[in-house]
Formats: structure tokens, sequence, C-alpha cells
């Protein structure tokens, strides 16, 4: 079976992958090259990505991270149901 795509004429959008291990890891060390500050979107917290970060600052790469916002739970199930019935 064969398909044939004819070449787009002009593509435009913006594109935002899930966080990968393997994306975050290869951000962290560019902007690390780089003489300029950089932002790093949708960075993969984890455990080995965070050790990048941390290697990264023994050598000496000034490395901020945003503050954190406080998530608000969402009430439960079992929540909900006691409201209901009190």
């Amino acid at each position: 079976m064969s398909i044939y795509f004819a070449p787009a004429q002009r593509l435009r959008g913006r594109l935002q992958p899930p966080p990968d291990k393997s994306i975050s890891h290869r951000a962290a060390l560019l902007a690390a090259m780089h003489a300029e500050p950089v932002r790093i979107r949708n960075y993969l917290d984890a455990g080995d990505t965070n050790a990048t970060l941390e290697a990264l600052g023994a050598l000496g790469v000034l490395i901020q991270h945003p503050p954190r916002r406080a998530a608000r739970p969402r009430p439960g199930p079992a929540l909900r149901r006691q409201r209901r019935t009190a």
C-alpha cells in the first residue's frame, strides 16, 4: 500500500509535547551551553531529571526554579456524599 502526501504550503501553530525524560535532559544540557538565560517549559519533574539539574548546578550553571503553586485538592466522592446526607 502506498500513500502520497502533497507538501504543505505553510505550517503554523504551536506544539506542546508532554513532559518527557529524554527531552528534559537534552533541553537542560542545551540551555546550560547557552550564554543567555533560557526558560524551559513543561520540564519533567522526576528524580533523574532533577539530578541532571543538580549536576549542572554543581558545574556552576545558575538554575532558578519557578515558585510552586499550591494545588487545591478537589473534594472526592466521599466528601460529596457526606455533604448530601448531612
